[in-house]
């Protein structure tokens, strides 16, 4: 399928389908997805690093998010702590493997 024809639903699907360990290192930072949400593309602390990053490789096909390692309860980011980081890492692969296999996000 081409990618600019996916749903939001679609690229939801595969971006929360991407191994958590790869992600763990990511936290706090700004992220450049392919358009299927199937790989990260480049990654950097500032938003502003990504779009350079993304210009100097002459691509324009990506989409951007910000990974935020942990949310309170009123769905602001919770920075995390070097020392917690193992912790977390634990939770993220627990988390990972009590998800059902094909487990999809509703629309």
């Amino acid at each position: 399928m081409n990618p600019l024809e996916m749903s939001g639903v679609e690229w939801a699907n595969n971006a929360n389908n991407y191994p958590a360990e790869k992600l763990l290192p990511l936290t706090g930072q700004f992220i450049a997805w392919s358009l299927d949400g199937k790989e990260i593309l480049t990654h950097a602390w500032t938003l502003e690093e990504v779009f350079d990053e993304m210009e100097r490789r002459g691509r324009r096909d990506f989409i951007y998010d910000y990974l935020p390692a942990e949310w309170d309860m009123t769905g602001r980011p919770i920075p995390v702590r070097p020392e917690d980081r193992d912790a977390l890492t634990t939770r993220l692969k627990d988390m990972a493997a009590a998800r059902p296999a094909g487990a999809k996000v509703e629309s």
